[in-house]
C-alpha cells in the first residue's frame, strides 16, 4: 500500500509540476508585433522585484495557478480509481476524492511565485515588462487573460489521456529498472570486488 501511494504521489506531483509550469508559460505566447519589435532595443536596466510582482498581478498568475491546481486535482480524482484498480487496491471513491483534495490543500502558491521573481528579473528588462504589460492592456491581451484559465483547464483535460499513458509507461520502466538493479545487487557476492591481499 505504501509503495502504491508513493507511486501515485510521484505521478501526480510530476503532472502538477509540469502542468503548473505550462500554465505559466502559456501566459506569454501572444505578444503584438510592436512589442516584439521593441525587444530588439538594448536596455540593460533589470526589471525590479516590484516590476515583476506587478506583471504577475496583471497576468493573474496566482489565479492561473489556483485554476491549474484545481484542474490537476480533478484529473487526479478521475485517474485514481484506475490506478487503484491496477494495484488491486479498493478504496471508496469519497476517500479517494478527499485524498486528491488534501494533496493540493497546502500548495505553497505564494512561495512558488516568490521563488520565480528572481528568474523573471534575470531574463526580463524593465522595457520587456512594459511591453508585455502593454500587450495585456489591449483587447486581445485582455481576452487572452480572461480565456487562459479555461484554456488551461481544457488543455489539461485534452492532454490527460496522453499524460496518463506516458506516466504509466514511465512508471513501468522505472519499476523494471529498479527490479533489475535489485536482482543484480542480490546476485553479487560480498567481497567479489575487493582485491586479494
Amino acid at each position: 500500500m505504501k509503495q502504491f501511494f508513493s507511486r501515485c504521489l510521484l505521478r501526480l506531483l510530476c503532472l502538477a509540476g509540469a502542468l503548473g509550469q505550462s500554465a505559466l508559460v502559456m501566459s506569454f505566447p501572444f505578444l503584438s508585433s510592436d512589442a516584439v519589435a521593441q525587444t530588439g532595443v538594448v536596455n540593460s536596466e533589470q526589471a525590479s522585484r516590484q516590476d515583476v510582482e506587478h506583471l504577475f498581478a496583471v497576468l493573474k498568475l496566482d489565479h492561473m495557478m489556483q485554476v491549474t491546481m484545481a484542474s490537476v486535482a480533478e484529473q487526479m480524482k478521475a485517474n485514481l480509481p484506475e490506478l487503484m484498480k491496477q494495484q488491486n487496491v479498493e478504496i471508496p471513491k469519497e476517500q479517494l476524492d478527499a485524498m486528491a483534495e488534501e494533496i493540493f490543500r497546502d500548495y505553497p502558491m505564494k512561495e512558488v511565485l516568490d521563488s520565480m521573481i528572481p528568474v523573471y528579473q534575470k531574463h526580463l528588462s524593465k522595457t520587456d515588462v512594459s511591453n508585455i504589460l502593454a500587450f495585456y492592456q489591449t483587447p486581445t491581451g485582455q481576452k487572452m487573460l480572461n480565456e487562459m484559465p479555461e484554456m488551461s483547464k481544457e488543455a489539461m483535460q485534452a492532454a490527460n489521456p496522453v499524460m496518463r499513458q506516458w506516466m504509466s509507461t514511465m512508471m513501468q520502466r522505472m519499476q523494471d529498472r529498479a527490479h533489475t538493479i535489485v536482482e543484480q545487487n542480490a546476485s553479487q557476492k560480498p567481497g567479489t570486488n575487493s582485491k586479494a591481499k
